[in-house]
């Protein structure tokens, strides 16, 4: 028997449960660097000239990254957070 929630997200239109597991992906992803380089969400955000409040909202996965603002986040990391090439 499905429950309540399992409606829900069965009425949620497929492009937003992809751009949803992007979003997430994005935000682990910045995760893991800064823990590779021993960076907090401070540091990125000086880096940035944004909140640290702003960073943290950011990182809980729900945030809608635009293409500007992930090639922003990649030159102050100095690493790729997506790879754009075709397979």
């Amino acid at each position: 028997m499905a429950t309540k929630l399992d409606l829900i997200y069965e009425r949620v239109p497929e492009h937003t449960k992809v751009l949803v597991s992007k979003s997430f992906d994005i935000s682990e992803r910045i995760l893991d660097i800064l823990e590779e380089k021993h960076w907090t969400q401070k540091d990125l955000g000086e880096r940035l000239s944004k909140k640290e409040s702003e960073i943290s909202k950011w990182m809980k996965g729900t945030h809608n990254f635009t293409s500007e603002m992930i090639a922003k986040i990649e030159i102050a990391l100095g690493q790729m957070i997506l790879d754009s090439k075709s397979k």
